[in-house]
């Protein structure tokens, strides 16, 4: 993203996303801001503006490829002049923006158990929600992996006539306190105890 007016939306996401990253002091490169604090959920969600949902749902879509393999090995087609086939709506998008913001702290903080856990317990709440097409449940799929890889430092956005592609930073990963582990620690199997898999759904994973 160059100066300018091009820089106004990465100006909105840093403002606006610090909040995601406000429950630990840990630089992030992507964004160039500090972590700092442990707000709740709740409160990081609520000042994260809808301009900073909706700049990172167009990130994620822009560098969503057109073919993506699921679960299965099958091939899923992605038309990426079809948008709205895999749009979702902003509170969502701002609920699974602030699941991977769990992500992202525990991936600093090598909690990889409870990162994965955490991610999983999200996929899993969304397609059990069965409200989903499969091309929105991708793009979830999608919004959390961007998001965790842009709070952690691993991806910055280039754009080359026009279309945005993500490239590796490969910059120094962030430190964590054994403090600030403790409460992503606390944070996620707080959220794993209110999102427990049923017998079904434990049955279906087996």
């Amino acid at each position: 993203m160059q100066s300018g007016k091009n820089m106004q939306p990465a100006r909105v996401v840093r403002t606006a996303i610090r909040s995601l990253g406000r429950s630990l002091a840990i630089p992030v490169v992507a964004v160039a801001f500090g972590l700092a604090g442990v707000p709740s959920a709740d409160a990081a969600a609520k000042q994260l503006s809808d301009k900073a949902v909706k700049y990172l749902m167009s990130l994620t879509w822009a560098i969503m490829p057109d073919k993506i393999k699921g679960k299965k090995g099958e091939e899923i087609a992605i038309d990426k002049n079809k948008r709205s086939e895999a749009q979702v709506p902003l509170d969502d998008a701002r609920r699974v923006i602030m699941i991977a913001r769990r992500s992202a702290h525990a991936q600093i903080c090598k909690l990889p158990k409870l990162q994965k856990a955490n991610y999983r317990t999200m996929m899993r709440q969304e397609i059990n929600s069965n409200k989903w097409s499969r091309k929105q449940i991708v793009y979830l799929n999608q919004l959390h992996l961007f998001t965790v890889m842009w709070l952690t430092g691993n991806v910055t956005i280039a754009e080359d006539n026009g279309k945005k592609t993500a490239e590796d930073t490969k910059k120094k990963v962030p430190t964590c306190s054994k403090e600030q582990q403790a409460k992503v620690k606390a944070q996620i199997e707080k959220y794993l105890k209110e999102h427990p898999k049923t017998e079904k759904t434990a049955k279906k994973g087996k």
